[in-house]
Formats: structure tokens, C-alpha cells, sequence
């Protein structure tokens, strides 16, 4: 790629910056981060791969998704190759601090802590609830119906006690997803408590297996997700980009398209995040 050609695109995403006033941009926040990104042609993005349908690898081996959606529109706008990088839990942010990757979506759950490590931007993309896997002859229509009841779920997960003290819940913990699910299986517990988007595809992929099965109620406890850019990047030229895409995909309904998309269920969280942004010219909370 010629210097002229960088050079001009780089101009125009910079312009692209400047002229958003909801992002109070100037020529300052220019850096080299997003210009070594399109000097180099390629955005590299962490993905998951084995959080289907977030990310995932299809029958080909190719990652696929809602993550990879989403950052292949980034990249286009850039005018840019994605290079889809598998991350995990433990080493994405890790990838971002040692410069192996720009930009991430990954299945991040936003917090302070997180702030401090990675550039996390705002708007979040996403949310995930909790929810209840149960058979459908029990019946159950509400949280209340569950008092009293067992529940299969992970150690450590902050809902317990909510669960506990609102409902009268008692939580059965385990170390991980899958020994929650044997567990409730196998008739340990009354419901399976866990990620909505988890309990949802588990049922939606073997329905067969889980034709007697249902998330019945209305999930509680949205926990937003992040995209995440280096940390030195978060207001600067990168940063401010993708925030502005972000704001972008909720105004415009990109994000509940791509929910569709995929399978989900319908997200009140999206469809709020839709109202909230969608009028350029309402207050914003």
C-alpha cells in the first residue's frame, strides 16, 4: 500500500473523529496506534472460539459469530484485513498489553478492575442475564415458584446470595458449567441457575436431549460486556473510533439485528440501549 494511500486514510478516519462532537474529539488524540493499523492493512482482533454463537469454529474450522461480525465492520471501516486471533478468558488481556492483538471482543464483562488493565470502552456492546434451566412439568413462571428449592450453579457466582435472601434459593456450587449441568441432570438439584445465552443454546442445540427442558422466566442481573482496546489507546485515536462505532451500532439497531442473526432470544438490554441511543438529539441518561 502506497504512503499517499495511508496517508489519505488515515486523514479520513481522523476527519471521521473530529467532525463527532458527542466525542469531543480534536487533532490531539492522534496517535499512532490506528495508523500503524492501517499501515500494516490488517486489524488483529481476539475472539473466542469455543463460545458459541459469541465465537465459535464452524464444521470448517472457520471462527465464526457475532464477535467476528462486528469487528469485520470495524476493520472494513478502516479499510483494513481482519485477522481473527483465538483468545481465552485467562490471555486476552494479557494479548492486548503485549501488543499481539489491537482490539478485542471477547466475551468480557465490564468492571473497574478490568478498567484498569484494559481500555474497556463505552457504550458496552452487550449483556448476558441469569436465567434457570428447568423441565417444562414443573412449571415454574416466576422466581418466587423456586423458594425453597435447589439449585445447581458455579462457586463463586455473586448471585448466590441475592438468590438466597430475595427467594430462598439454596445454591448447590460447583467448580464449573459442566459439573452444574451433570449435576442438574442427573436430578441433584431442581434447576440449573446460569448465563441466559448458555442455558438458551444448550437447549436450542440438542433439542432432542432437552425437549422436556425450558428458561422460563425473565432473567435478572445484566451483566454488560466490553470491547476492549490497549489501555494507552482508550482516548486516543483507536479508541475514540470504535466508541463511535459502538454508539453507532446501538443507534441504528445493528446490534439487535445481529442478535437476531445469531439465535439469541430478545435482549432487553439491546432493545434499551436502542431507545437510549437511536435519537441523536434526546437526552442521554
Amino acid at each position: 500500500m502506497s504512503r499517499s494511500i495511508i496517508n489519505a486514510k488515515f486523514a479520513w478516519v481522523l476527519g471521521l473523529l473530529i467532525a463527532a462532537p458527542a466525542f469531543d474529539v480534536t487533532p490531539a488524540v492522534a496517535n499512532d496506534g490506528i495508523k500503524e493499523i492501517i499501515e500494516r492493512g490488517v486489524l488483529r482482533a481476539g475472539v473466542r472460539t469455543t463460545k458459541k454463537p459469541f465465537g465459535y469454529r464452524d464444521t470448517s474450522g472457520n471462527i465464526v459469530g457475532i464477535d467476528p461480525d462486528l469487528l469485520k465492520d470495524i476493520a472494513d471501516r478502516l479499510g483494513v484485513k481482519l485477522e481473527k486471533i483465538p483468545v481465552t478468558g485467562s490471555n486476552r488481556m494479557p494479548f492486548l498489553q503485549q501488543g499481539k492483538i489491537d482490539i478485542f471482543s471477547a466475551n468480557m464483562n465490564d468492571s473497574l478492575k478490568r478498567r484498569k488493565i484494559v481500555g474497556a470502552l463505552l457504550p458496552n456492546s452487550y449483556a448476558v442475564g441469569f436465567n434457570i434451566m428447568a423441565l417444562k412439568k414443573d412449571g415454574f413462571k416466576k422466581w418466587e415458584d423456586l423458594r425453597g428449592h435447589s439449585a445447581c450453579t458455579i462457586q463463586g457466582s455473586w448471585y448466590i446470595k441475592v438468590l438466597d435472601q430475595d427467594y430462598g434459593i439454596k445454591a448447590m456450587t460447583f467448580k464449573g458449567g459442566a459439573e452444574a449441568f451433570t449435576a442438574f441432570e442427573q436430578g441433584r438439584c431442581r434447576v440449573r441457575i446460569g448465563n441466559d445465552m448458555e442455558i438458551w443454546f444448550r437447549i436450542q442445540d440438542n433439542p432432542e436431549r432437552y425437549k422436556d427442558y425450558e428458561m422460563p422466566l425473565d432473567s435478572f442481573g445484566y451483566s454488560p460486556y466490553a470491547v476492549a482496546v490497549p489501555l494507552d489507546q482508550k482516548d486516543k485515536a483507536l479508541g475514540r473510533f470504535v466508541a463511535g462505532v459502538l454508539t453507532e451500532w446501538h443507534q441504528t439497531g445493528r446490534f439487535l439485528e445481529q442478535w437476531k442473526k445469531w439465535g439469541f432470544p430478545p435482549s432487553p438490554w439491546l432493545e434499551d440501549m436502542h431507545e437510549k441511543f437511536k435519537d441523536p438529539l434526546a437526552p442521554k441518561m
